[in-house]
């Protein structure tokens, strides 16, 4: 994985309220996690700044992803395990 945007609890929060989040059911820490991920993974990490229309997108994706793991009652850890997965070298350190 590339080197991630860094993106505060601030900015996720601010990301979240725009989009209507219910931060009873998400927790914000892994909302945060979530955008850094995505965005980590996509081409806008390369920018400086990163423009408020991809982290509104970024974001509707991290919050649809969280309520349906929910939903389906797994665990909602996955982006901190694929990041350790990732970090641990991935498919190739299996």
């Amino acid at each position: 994985m590339s080197e991630l945007t860094l993106i505060s609890l601030e900015q996720a929060r601010a990301v979240g309220d725009q989009l209507g989040c219910d931060w009873t059911r998400l927790d914000i820490e892994k909302f945060r996690l979530g955008l850094e991920t995505e965005l980590a993974g996509s081409n806008a990490h390369s920018a400086t700044t990163i423009p408020a229309s991809v982290l509104m997108v970024m974001g509707c994706f991290v919050q649809a992803r969280l309520l349906i793991w929910e939903q389906m009652g797994e665990k909602r850890d996955h982006y901190q395990a694929l990041n350790r997965f990732e970090n641990d070298g991935g498919i190739s350190s299996l």
